[in-house]
């Protein structure tokens, strides 16, 4: 049965319009409302004392035990939840949105507000968080059967056995619990939800979630690609390099922008600087002078791939060669051979992970770069060998390989590797 004989037309509608008020709240500086509940209402939603609770099986009882003279609840005791919270914009004028509940059931709710969207809430993701928990808080007592957000309920579920209460009461005071004893319960309440946040399920629906949400607007690129394309845009220095690169991430929605974000994404360490990344990254193919902030970056471009220059002088007569002073080829050095690989798979899965420099996932052509510069016998192009195909038709037995399509279409699969399972 729904609380209150609201619709549930009425109740969509109500959730809409407090998520409308919550992120316009939230991209504010007005402060929370704290106003006593109107007596009338109060009364009214005490009726429910006796009944059961509509987020539990207690039987709502009196607020405060008699024999109590000091506001003393215990689990069961007659509170009244707002459905759209003080905390996010609500007020005591949603009276369709406020129910009669058990302390505990309260409590707990207060927890997984501040537990699922905590303080920070004028960020895009941050009031993305506050429409879902809007949606949550109401649901998850008008509409019981609704699907819910998979994070929230987990969240939800993981306080149901908060000691919100103590077991004997008696005549004898009870001191409340010292700052030591609220921070032990608040420890083991935060190892419960690291445990939970931790699971392979969650993990799995976070990778899935990234990859469902990268939506870039123009072409992605990898990290050698994308420092040669700001390189070659203008990004000659590391000012100007780590502009184009925050340029970069905010065209492609990145959650966080600058040289942290983009070492952290590609696999390197959050303080490292771009000249040295560059040249873990990129190798001979960039020229570094200077250094720190004083370094300039310039592409090598080898002659074969030199641009053509149009001359604007008057071309010379050509002149018809002489056969006889041509230089003799030999047809057999012509086209050489290219070597016999020298290499199992099991060396050059081996070798790369001995340039793993952290133990999360890490970009291949990152590794393959690192290795190829440390030892040229594993350069698979000069076998005629791609460095992709060898990966995943010889190393998938030997090495955990997570391919990430770009999102493109049709999308560009790209490799990270970790150890084996």
């Amino acid at each position: 049965m729904i609380p209150l004989s609201l619709t549930k037309t009425e109740i969509h509608e109500a959730i809409s319009h407090c998520q409308e008020v919550a992120i316009s709240f939230g991209k504010s500086t007005k402060k929370v409302k704290r106003a006593l509940i109107p007596k009338t209402l109060r009364t009214e939603l005490s009726k429910n004392i006796g009944s059961k609770c509509p987020t539990c099986d207690r039987i709502i009882t009196i607020s405060n035990p008699p024999s109590v003279k000091q506001y003393q609840p215990i689990a069961s005791s007659f509170t009244v939840e707002h459905l759209f919270p003080l905390a996010i914009g609500g007020d005591n004028t949603y009276t369709h949105l406020m129910v009669a509940m058990c302390h505990h059931c309260n409590a707990r709710r207060n927890i997984v507000m501040q537990q699922y969207i905590g303080s920070r809430r004028r960020t895009p993701k941050a009031l993305e968080d506050v429409k879902k928990f809007v949606e949550w808080s109401i649901t998850s007592v008008l509409l019981p059967d609704y699907e819910q957000d998979t994070r929230i309920q987990e969240i939800w579920e993981a306080t149901e056995s908060l000691k919100l209460e103590k077991s004997k009461r008696d005549k004898k005071k009870t001191k409340p619990p010292t700052l030591a004893e609220l921070l032990e319960r608040i420890s083991v309440l935060e190892g419960r939800l690291e445990q939970l946040e931790n699971t392979k399920w969650r993990r799995l629906t976070r990778f899935i979630t990234g990859l469902l949400k990268r939506k870039p607007r123009i072409t992605q690129y990898s990290a050698d690609e994308m420092l040669l394309e700001c390189i070659r845009s203008g990004g000659t220095t590391p000012v100007k390099l780590g502009q184009k690169i925050t340029n970069y991430q905010k065209n492609h929605d990145w959650e966080e922008t600058g040289k942290s974000a983009f070492n952290e994404h590609f696999g390197f360490a959050k303080q490292q600087t771009y000249t040295t990344t560059i040249s873990d990254i990129l190798g001979d193919r960039v020229k570094v002078t200077g250094i720190r902030n004083n370094a300039r970056y310039s592409i090598i471009v080898s002659g074969s791939e030199a641009p053509s220059v149009v001359s604007l002088q008057k071309t010379p007569p050509i002149t018809k060669p002489n056969p006889s002073s041509a230089p003799k080829v030999n047809p057999s050095k012509e086209h050489s051979e290219k070597p016999k690989i020298k290499i199992t798979p099991e060396e050059f899965s081996k070798g790369l992970l001995s340039q793993k420099k952290r133990v999360q996932p890490v970009f291949f052509s990152t590794l393959y770069e690192r290795l190829i510069n440390e030892n040229p016998i594993f350069n698979l192009k000069q076998y005629g060998i791609k460095p992709n195909d060898y990966l995943t038709e010889k190393c998938s037995d030997l090495l955990t390989i997570i391919e990430k399509p770009d999102g493109n279409t049709p999308p560009t699969i790209h490799y990270w590797i970790t150890d084996p399972q």
